[in-house]
């Protein structure tokens, strides 16, 4: 098993701030908008938002970058000797393996682990992936290619979902 963490650190959240932050009026707004301050005694936590051709970076967009990823776990067998030399195997491993298997992140979407400038620019995460195969020795006469009279078999099976 192989897993990734990062414990405090600080991430800009650089594609929020572009929606709550208009530098055009065909701009997309994020849905956060409809709770902006609009008019004197409202009480909000997302200040007015005003149209301007450029923005200032400031840490109201500066989030934790906490995260725990699950990056690889592998699963083999090896099947007994014993069963296997009757059908005339010398040995035989089945294995599976998935990578990327899960995210742990209050980000919604974002993985913090894929962009080195500490944005969130579309750092989406990758696709999970499932491997799953048979290893195989199989006794034949001694050759010359074949000295110790052992030839190996494998295959490998992979998967990896449909994006949506």
């Amino acid at each position: 098993m192989l897993t990734t963490y990062s414990i405090g650190g600080k991430i800009y959240e650089s594609l929020y701030s572009s929606n709550m932050n208009l530098t055009s009026w065909s701009s997309t707004w994020h849905k956060n908008a409809l709770r902006r301050w609009q008019q004197p005694g409202d009480v909000t936590d997302v200040p007015r938002i005003e149209y301007s051709a450029s923005t200032i970076a400031n840490d109201r967009y500066l989030l934790d970058a906490s995260y725990f990823a699950i990056k690889n776990i592998t699963l083999s067998y090896d099947l007994p000797r014993t069963l296997l030399s009757k059908a005339g195997i010398s040995g035989a491993k089945v294995f599976g393996s998935i990578d990327n298997l899960a995210l742990f992140s209050h980000l919604n979407g974002m993985d913090p682990q894929y962009n080195f400038s500490g944005g969130t620019n579309y750092s989406y995460s990758p696709q999970p992936h499932l491997s799953t195969g048979y290893r195989a020795a199989l006794l034949k006469n001694r050759s010359p290619r074949s000295p110790k009279g052992v030839e190996t078999s494998c295959m490998t099976i992979a998967f990896a979902p449909a994006h949506s």
